[in-house]
């Protein structure tokens, strides 16, 4: 508690078994953060110890990505379909939880290296990525996709800018 924020101190952080893909969940009310829950189901079910290692790093990655909502809250996936899609992942807390992500893979699979999103794209195959990190770092590169859907920026650009301001902090 001490290493975090003022309002963040003393929060509840959850250890739960949830039958769910959520690995981590970071909740607010008016803005305000309320704490964590943390999906421990996948230990549970792991069949080795290599899928224990796994898990343990998804869930480190997730870590970081709630730990970044603390200050900067997201959004809810609504629906279904490119459109609900793109609109949760142009959210600016959403952007910014995702490339913490990114970085903190990034700088431990390629220490002190400037970011270079050819390599990034060889990181999205970890099982700490999922489908959305692969659409922001790829898929989303398209800009006729922002057009399409009235977004004045474009969220692979938005986020290829927030890794490289993250990447330091994870970095020598």
């Amino acid at each position: 508690p001490d290493n975090l924020p003022a309002p963040a101190a003393g929060q509840p952080v959850e250890f739960k078994r949830l039958e769910t893909s959520n690995r981590a969940q970071c909740w607010h009310q008016n803005g305000k953060f309320l704490g964590f829950i943390i999906n421990i189901e996948p230990f549970f079910k792991a069949k080795s110890i290599q899928q224990v290692d796994q898990y343990a790093e998804a869930l480190k990655s997730a870590i970081h990505h709630e730990c970044e909502h603390i200050k900067n809250p997201g959004s809810d996936y609504q629906g279904n379909g490119v459109g609900p899609a793109v609109q949760y992942m142009s959210n600016p807390g959403e952007i910014q939880a995702h490339a913490r992500e990114m970085a903190r893979a990034y700088a431990k699979h390629f220490p002190n290296q400037p970011f270079d999103i050819n390599k990034a794209k060889q990181l999205l195959s970890l099982p700490n990525f999922n489908n959305t990190h692969r659409n922001y770092f790829d898929k989303l590169a398209d800009p006729n996709i922002s057009k399409q859907h009235g977004l004045q920026q474009n969220p692979y650009d938005l986020v290829i800018q927030a890794v490289n301001q993250l990447l330091p902090q994870y970095q020598g």
